[in-house]
């Protein structure tokens, strides 16, 4: 499992240092299904100079290995939080189940938007067409339309409206890939009845299925 820190909030700067440790090692909750820790540390100034604290103070990203290319949807990762004795924080342990699915469409490692962008969207567009001139050239999928098949709509309703549109979901994607951001990822193609109206939200989701 590899564990890392994405969009540190802006009120706090980034932290000065994380370490990764095993539970042997930091014994930091006693629960014996825990196998690694990672701490991290911000400057108390920061705190200090705060009047209202925030609500959150960074997010947290992993993407899990499995050497035999294949892991069960039944496994689950648990996630416990801890702090400081000098603080209080309201958390609580999450469990994440495994999703057997990422916008690699073509299984070449890479999620690029010229391929696997096009593939999306071209799915959306017309789930019964195959477009194999769309894969990398280091393709290691070449049955991508069975493979798309198997994508619930959870994967693909980017704006969370309940309904999939390659001109709203599909374009969101391909524009993410192409790097944009902000208010640029989603001016013109967010409506009144999506659920993920900003770009924080949308990107946040697109990103649980992009591999590290």
């Amino acid at each position: 499992m590899i564990i890392f820190f994405r969009v540190p909030n802006t009120l706090l700067g980034e932290p000065f240092g994380y370490t990764m440790k095993s539970e042997k090692e930091a014994h930091a909750d006693n629960d014996p299904k825990t196998d690694y820790v990672i701490e991290s540390k911000w400057s108390e100034t920061y705190f200090q100079t705060m009047s209202i604290y925030a609500k959150s103070i960074c997010s947290l990203a992993f993407t899990v290995t499995n050497l035999d290319g294949y892991i069960s949807n039944d496994i689950f990762t648990r996630i416990n939080f801890t702090i400081s004795n000098d603080y209080t924080c309201n958390t609580h342990s999450v469990s994440v189940k495994n999703l057997d699915f990422s916008y690699d469409i073509d299984g070449n490692g890479k999620v690029d938007a010229l391929t696997d962008g096009l593939l999306l969207l071209y799915y959306m567009a017309d789930a019964n067409q195959v477009y194999t001139n769309l894969s990398a050239q280091n393709a290691t999928r070449t049955k991508t339309l069975a493979y798309l098949n198997r994508a619930s709509k959870y994967y693909l309703d980017i704006d969370g409206n309940d309904d999939v549109d390659f001109l709203t979901d599909g374009l969101l994607i391909l524009r993410y890939l192409f790097g944009y951001d902000g208010d640029a990822l989603c001016d013109g193609l967010i409506g009144e009845n999506s659920l993920r109206r900003v770009s924080m939200d949308v990107e946040a989701h697109i990103l649980r299925f992009i591999p590290e």
